[in-house]
C-alpha cells in the first residue's frame, strides 16, 4: 500500500556511508548510534529465540517501510539470548544484544523456560527493567525512541502522529476498545472503561506499554528512570508487571508507597496542550499522549471491529489474543491480517 503523503518526513535521509551495515554480526551500541542521527527516531524491540519468529516478522514488516523513506538503518532488534541472536543474524537483521543492559539475565533459561518467562512475574518484570535500560541508553544519546513488542505488525510510519502532538514527552497505546468514543478528546468527565484519556476525565484511563514513543527530553528520561526503578524495586513473584507499574507511576490506578499520591493528582486529567490531546501525568510535570485506538490498533479493533482492514492503523498490536505455548493464536491473527512474512 502507498504511504500517505502526510506520513512521509519532510526530507528523505541519506544514510552515513561510514556506518557499519554488516548484519552477519552483532552491532555495537556505537554502530546503532551511528546509524540513527541525533534527534531522529530509533525503532527497537526486544526478543529471545522462543519468540524469534515474531521478532523476525516485526523486522521484515518495519524495515522495508523505513527503507522507502531512507530510514532503513533506524531499527534494531535487541536479542536477549544467544540462540535468538543467531536466528536474527541468520536472517541478516540488525541486532544488538542485551548482555550489557542489566535487568533480565542475558542468555538465561529462567528455570528451564526462556519461552515461559512471560508467565514468571519476577522474570517478566526484570525484562521490563532491560527494556527501560535500552530506551534510556538511546534517550540519553539524544535519540527519540519507538519501543514496540514483538507481537506488533507495522503497517504505516508514525511520523505524522508524532508531528501532531509536539507537546507530548511520551506517547503510548491504550486498551480502549470504543473507537468512536476515543476519537473525541473534547473535555468531559464521563467516559467508558479504559477510554478515559480526554482532559477532565475522572476515571479509567489505561495505557498499554506494547507500543510507546519517547522523545529525547529530560521529562521522558525522568519518567523512564522512575519506571525502571519501580520495576527493579519489586521483589519476588508479586503480580506487578511492566504495564501495571507504568500505569501506577502515571497515576491511572491506585498504588501504595511513593506512587500513591499520583492517583489523586492525575484525576481529573489536566490538559498539557491547547487541544487537550496531551495531558499531564500524576507527577504534574510530564506530558503524555494516549494514542488513538484507530492508529495503534488492538487485535479486537483490527479484526473484530474492522474485519481485518487496516484503515487508519499504523500498527496492529496483537493484544486480546492469548494461547499456550507462545500464543499460537497471534500467528493466526497475523495470517488473517495478511502480514506474516514469516510463516511458522
Amino acid at each position: 500500500a502507498a504511504v500517505p503523503a502526510a506520513a512521509v518526513p519532510a526530507a528523505v535521509a541519506v544514510p552515513a556511508k561510514q556506518c557499519n551495515r554488516d548484519h552477519s554480526k552483532v552491532l555495537t551500541t556505537d554502530d546503532v548510534l551511528c546509524r540513527v542521527p541525533k534527534g531522529e527516531l530509533a525503532f527497537v524491540t526486544l526478543a529471545n529465540q522462543a519468540y524469534g519468529e515474531m521478532a523476525v516478522n516485526w523486522a521484515l514488516l518495519l524495515l522495508p517501510m523505513l527503507e522507502r523513506l531512507g530510514h532503513g538503518d533506524r531499527a534494531v532488534i535487541a536479542g536477549m539470548d544467544q540462540s535468538g541472536v543467531d536466528l536474527f543474524l541468520k536472517h541478516r537483521l540488525p541486532t544488538v544484544t542485551t548482555a550489557s543492559f542489566g535487568g533480565i539475565a542475558w542468555n538465561s533459561d529462567h528455570k528451564g523456560s526462556m519461552d515461559g518467562f512471560r508467565w514468571k512475574n519476577g522474570a517478566f518484570r526484570a525484562y521490563g527493567v532491560t527494556k527501560a535500560e535500552v530506551v534510556l541508553w538511546l534517550l540519553r544519546a539524544g535519540r527519540d525512541v519507538s519501543i514496540s513488542d514483538v507481537d506488533v505488525a507495522w503497517i504505516a510510519p508514525p511520523y505524522a502522529l508524532l508531528r501532531s502532538v509536539p507537546d507530548a514527552d511520551v506517547l503510548s497505546g491504550t486498551d480502549c476498545l470504543n473507537v468512536p468514543y476515543d476519537a473525541d478528546r473534547s473535555p468531559r468527565k464521563s467516559n467508558v472503561r479504559n477510554c478515559g484519556h480526554q482532559s477532565g476525565s475522572t476515571w479509567s484511563a489505561w495505557f498499554n506499554t506494547g507500543v510507546m514513543f519517547f522523545r529525547a527530553r529530560p521529562a521522558a528520561v525522568d519518567m523512564m528512570e522512575e519506571w525502571r526503578d519501580t520495576m527493579a524495586e519489586i521483589k519476588g513473584e508479586a503480580q506487578v508487571d511492566d504495564q501495571l507499574s507504568f500505569n501506577q507511576l502515571v497515576g491511572t490506578v491506585g498504588a501504595s508507597g511513593r506512587h500513591a499520591p499520583k492517583f489523586r493528582r492525575f484525576y481529573p486529567l489536566k490538559p498539557a496542550s491547547e487541544d487537550g490531546r496531551v495531558v499531564y501525568d500524576g507527577n504534574g510535570s510530564r506530558r503524555i499522549h494516549a494514542i488513538p485506538v484507530s492508529q495503534v490498533c488492538s487485535a479486537h479493533v483490527f479484526h473484530v471491529q474492522q474485519s481485518a482492514e487496516p484503515r487508519g492503523c499504523l500498527v496492529l498490536h496483537l493484544t486480546f489474543v492469548e494461547g499456550w505455548p507462545k500464543n499460537p493464536a497471534k500467528y493466526w491473527r497475523l495470517r488473517e491480517a495478511g502480514v506474516p512474512p514469516v510463516r511458522p
